[in-house]
C-alpha cells in the first residue's frame, strides 16, 4: 500500500511571521492528504522526523534549501533513504523542498522515474507531463534566483558596512569598492542615429531605511556613475545629462511616470537620449507600466541600460531578457505581498502585535519577561501642550492661533531643554554628514493634532478630550444667544 510523506522546511526562526511556518506547512499537508490521497487507499508513513512529530511528518527546521540539497539536510535525507517505489510526497511550495535548479533537477525526475507522485500544494500541476516539469523547472530556477537575489544583495549592503571607515576628524567616510574590471560593458549600435544624445542616470527606493542596503541609493548611484563614465568614454559624442532619484516609492504601486522624479524624467528625454538603471527592478515591478514605457521610449528613439546584467533595449535579445527579468521582479512583488498579508491576517487572529509601529503615547520597556509597552509621559504632556496652543493659545506677534511652525519652536525648546542638548533648527542640523530632525516637526505636530491625539484620549482618557475647545464652545453660545 502507498505512503505519504509531508516534508515541510524554513530557513530561518523568522521565516514563521512571513507566513510559511512549519505549523502552516503541516497543516496545508494534512488537508491537501485528506481531500485528495486518502479516497485513493493511501495511508501515512508510520515514520517521522525528528521525534515527537506526527506521522509522515518529516521537518528541517533552520536548514537553508540553497545551499544544502534536500538529501543533505537531516530530515530530507531520512525521509530519501526511506521513500520506496509508489509512495507520496507531499511539498507545501517548490521553494520549500528545493532553492536549486540542480537539485531539482537531479531528484525529483528520479523520484518519478520510481512511480513516487511529487505533489506541490501552492502550483498543483502534474509533474508527469512534460509541460509540467517544464513549468517545475521555471519555478525551481525562479526560487534559486530569489535566493540569489538576497544572497547579492547581502553581500552589497555588508560591503558597504565593511567600507565605513571613522576618518581623523571623526566623521563617518564610505570608501565603496569599484566595479570589477571584467564588468560586462555592452558595446553600443555605432550608427550616427544612436550617438548623439545625453546619458540620464535613474535610483529608487521603496523604502527611506533601505539606504543601508545592497539597494540603497548610494550603491545604486556608485553603479550608475561607473557605467555612465565607460559609456561616455566609449562614445565622446555622448553628454552627461541629470540625474533622477526616488525616495521611498514603490514601483508596485506607482508607475514610473506617475513618479515625481520618473514624471520629469520622461518629461526630459528626447531622441537619442539613454537611460541608465543599477537594477531592472530599481525601474519596475510591473511587466504594463515597464512593457507601456519601454514601448513609447522606443518609438521615441532612447535607449535603456541595465548595470548588473549589462543589457540595454538595442538589440533583440536585450528586449527578450528584459521582459523576462520584469516578469520576475513583478513576480517577486506579488509573493512578498501576499505572504505578508497571510503573515499579518495570522497575527492578527491571534491577537499579537501585527507591526512594528508602536502605538501614539507609548514606548517600549525591556525587562525580564520581554518587550512590553508602557505609557510615554514626556509625548503625552508635549501632545497634551501641543493641542492646548493649537485650540487656546494665541499668537502674541499675530494676535492669531499659533502656527504649527511656532508651536514646533516652543516643543523644540522644552525637548532640548529635557535632553540637554541644543535647540535644532525647524528644517534640520547637518552633523557629521547626517541631518538631524526635531523630534516635534511642524509636519508632526500637525499629523499628532489631526491623527495621533484622538488615539491618546481614547486610550488614556475613555474618549473624553482633557482640552476643550473654548472658542469652538464660545461661538457655539453665541450661536444660541
Amino acid at each position: 500500500m502507498s505512503r505519504a510523506y509531508c516534508y515541510c522546511r524554513v530557513s530561518h526562526i523568522s521565516t514563521s511571521r512571513d507566513g510559511v511556518s512549519t505549523d502552516i506547512q503541516k497543516e496545508a499537508g494534512r488537508k491537501f492528504f485528506d481531500e485528495v490521497l486518502s479516497p485513493e487507499g493511501v495511508q501515512w508513513a508510520e515514520y517521522a522526523f525528528p521525534l515527537g512529530e506526527d506521522c509522515g511528518m518529516f521537518v528541517d527546521e533552520v536548514q537553508s534549501g540553497w545551499k544544502k540539497r534536500i538529501y543533505q539536510r537531516p530530515a530530507g535525507k531520512k525521509m530519501v533513504d526511506i521513500i520506496e517505489d509508489g509512495d507520496h510526497v507531499i511539498i507545501y511550495s517548490i521553494d520549500r523542498g528545493f532553492r536549486n535548479v540542480s537539485d531539482f533537477a537531479r531528484t525529483v525526475p528520479h523520484w518519478i522515474k520510481r512511480g513516487i507522485s511529487v505533489h506541490l500544494i501552492t502550483e498543483r500541476f502534474n509533474l508527469t507531463s512534460a509541460n509540467g516539469m517544464l513549468i517545475a523547472n521555471v519555478l525551481a530556477a525562479v526560487a534559486q534566483f530569489k535566493s540569489d537575489m538576497i544572497s547579492e544583495r547581502t553581500r552589497e549592503a555588508l560591503a558597504i558596512h565593511q567600507q565605513k571607515v571613522k576618518t581623523e576628524a571623526g566623521r563617518i567616510k564610505s570608501t565603496l569598492p569599484s566595479l570589477p574590471s571584467e564588468y560586462n560593458f555592452t558595446k553600443l549600435d555605432e550608427s550616427p542615429e544612436a550617438l548623439p544624445g545625453r546619458v540620464f542616470g535613474y535610483r529608487r527606493v521603496s523604502h527611506l531605511d533601505s539606504v543601508e542596503s545592497g539597494l540603497g541609493l548610494n550603491a545604486q548611484q556608485r553603479r550608475n556613475d561607473a557605467y555612465i563614465q565607460r559609456l561616455l568614454n566609449s562614445h565622446p559624442g555622448l553628454r552627461h545629462g541629470a540625474n533622477y532619484v526616488d525616495e521611498g516609492v514603490s514601483a508596485f504601486k506607482n508607475p514610473f511616470r506617475q513618479r515625481q522624479q520618473g514624471k520629469l524624467l520622461d518629461q526630459q528625454l528626447q531622441s537619442g537620449d539613454h537611460v541608465v538603471f543599477a537594477r531592472l527592478d530599481r525601474a519596475w515591478r510591473s511587466i504594463m507600466d515597464m512593457m507601456e514605457t519601454l514601448k513609447d521610449w522606443e518609438q521615441r528613439g532612447i535607449h535603456v541600460h541595465f548595470v548588473d546584467i549589462g543589457l540595454d533595449s538595442t538589440s533583440l535579445m536585450g528586449q527578450l531578457s528584459i521582459r523576462l527579468m520584469c516578469v520576475l521582479a513583478e513576480w517577486e512583488s506579488e509573493s512578498t505581498s501576499i505572504r505578508t498579508k497571510g503573515a499579518l491576517s495570522r497575527l492578527k487572529a491571534e491577537g499579537k502585535r501585527w507591526n512594528c509601529k508602536i502605538p501614539p503615547g507609548f514606548k517600549q520597556h525591556h525587562n525580564s519577561a520581554g518587550r512590553i509597552l508602557v505609557p510615554n509621559m514626556d509625548d503625552i504632556y508635549d501632545a497634551f501642550l501641543m493641542v492646548h496652543m493649537r485650540r487656546n493659545g494665541i499668537d502674541p506677534q499675530t494676535g492669531k492661533t499659533p502656527t504649527w511652525e511656532k508651536i514646533s519652536d516652543v516643543l523644540e525648546v522644552i525637548d532640548a531643554h529635557r535632553q540637554r542638548r541644543d535647540i535644532l533648527p525647524r528644517y534640520g542640523k547637518i552633523r557629521f554628514g547626517k541631518t538631524t530632525h526635531r523630534r516635534w516637526h511642524p509636519n508632526t505636530c500637525s499629523d499628532w493634532y489631526h491623527n495621533n491625539w484622538k488615539r491618546i484620549v481614547d486610550t488614556f482618557w475613555d474618549g473624553k478630550d482633557p482640552v476643550p475647545d473654548s472658542r469652538a464652545i464660545t461661538r457655539e453660545k453665541a450661536g444660541k444667544r
